[in-house]
């Protein structure tokens, strides 16, 4: 569900220097749309949340909220009751604002989207001049407002976005702002939820774009917590960071050692006809991906496909046991699970101890390969009859 926010502009008041003296300038501009703002104040907290769609592509939680709207732009219309359907916050802002240029408005602001659908980083107003930094979600970046320049933005995070939308709420009857949750690394909780409407929806974990259809109420969404804009290849979750008390060379050691052990088990498993059948394995992946996969569908018995806290406690029992130096077992855990959601996804195992399709067949070549009995595999080669 996308929720309304208000014009970002009026906003970029308190932001900007001061800029030269000029026919109209952009602080002129910005205080012109501040005085509209004040005069359209409408206490909306207590009114009937009935969604509307407007004709800017923005979804309304009630016809108060579309109203206010509709005060500081007379242009505003109903397009239909409900959410607006998939399209994205950026896209029907510009789509809106071109419109209104190309009618009368020569001075309006027409953002710059991302292919994605996410507001560009850097936003400029031609007509003043001015360019600033944004978030994904189009909040702006507070101090980067520069004239005639481009401005060097940092690296966009939700604790950013939240930071300006605690500093948005503070401004007076601005109860439709959405604060949002934020998790570790600068990402967005999956689940993303307005307070004082009841409603809650899935997000992309590294922009915060609401996921379409999503939307539920007085309830939380089931969100996938890996989904994102930009997936991110495992192995760059991994590369640069550290397992405590485990550096270099030791590291490399302690996670050899562990897919060694993993691979005899499996191989004992397709040996031993107690074990059950074993499902297929993909083809195309390597050794080392198919032990991962067998391994995690072993920890995995609720088939959640997530290691949960329970699962978990075979998984240390096998380190503390199987692997070496011991020293690197301590928190190998807690560096496998890399958005601290408290358990282990398929990536996450994979990435930790290494395997990824890029390198495992580097990795495969390096470490020797345990001697499989080839009447149980399923990759079997026919014999050459003598």
């Amino acid at each position: 569900m996308l929720l309304p926010q208000l014009c970002w502009l009026p906003l970029l008041a308190g932001l900007l220097p001061p800029a030269p003296a000029q026919k109209f300038s952009a602080l002129t501009f910005l205080r012109v749309d501040q005085d509209k703002d004040k005069d359209c104040q409408l206490a909306c907290a207590g009114s009937s949340q009935k969604p509307l769609c407007a004709s800017d592509g923005r979804t309304f939680l009630s016809r108060c909220e579309f109203q206010r709207a509709k005060c500081k732009d007379p242009q505003l219309e109903i397009a239909y009751r409900g959410n607006c359907r998939d399209v994205s916050r950026c896209v029907a802002e510009r789509k809106y604002t071109q419109e209104q240029a190309r009618k009368e408005l020569q001075q309006v602001f027409i953002p710059e989207c991302n292919d994605d659908g996410t507001y560009s980083q850097v936003q400029c107003h031609s007509y003043t001049g001015y360019c600033w930094c944004v978030t994904p979600n189009g909040r702006p970046v507070s101090g980067t407002a520069v004239a005639h320049k481009t401005p060097r933005c940092p690296v966009s995070s939700c604790d950013q976005e939240q930071q300006s939308a605690l500093e948005e709420a503070r401004q007076p009857k601005n109860d439709n702002v959405v604060i949002p949750e934020c998790a570790h690394g600068g990402l967005y909780k999956p689940v993303q939820c307005h307070p004082s409407t009841g409603y809650c929806w899935c997000v992309l974990v590294d922009t915060g774009r609401p996921i379409p259809g999503t939307s539920t109420r007085y309830e939380q969404p089931k969100c996938d917590n890996t989904a994102r804009a930009h997936p991110t290849r495992t192995r760059d979750l991994y590369k640069d960071r550290p397992l405590q008390g485990c550096p270099g060379a030791k590291k490399n050691e302690f996670l050899t050692s562990i897919l060694d052990a993993l691979s005899t088990d499996m191989v004992h498993a397709v040996s031993d006809p107690s074990s059950g059948r074993l499902s297929e394995p993909d083809p195309s992946h390597t050794l080392e991906e198919r032990v991962v996969h067998w391994y995690f569908k072993l920890l995995d018995k609720n088939s959640s496909g997530d290691i949960g806290k329970k699962e978990i406690k075979p998984f240390k029992r096998f380190l503390r046991k199987k692997s070496k130096p011991k020293k690197c077992v301590k928190k190998f855990v807690e560096y496998c699970d890399v958005n601290n959601d408290k358990s282990i996804s398929v990536p996450e195992l994979m990435g930790c101890l290494g395997v990824t399709k890029e390198e495992g067949k580097a990795s495969a070549r390096k470490r020797p390969t345990p001697r499989v009995n080839a009447e149980s595999t399923s990759n079997r080669q026919p014999r050459k009859q003598g």
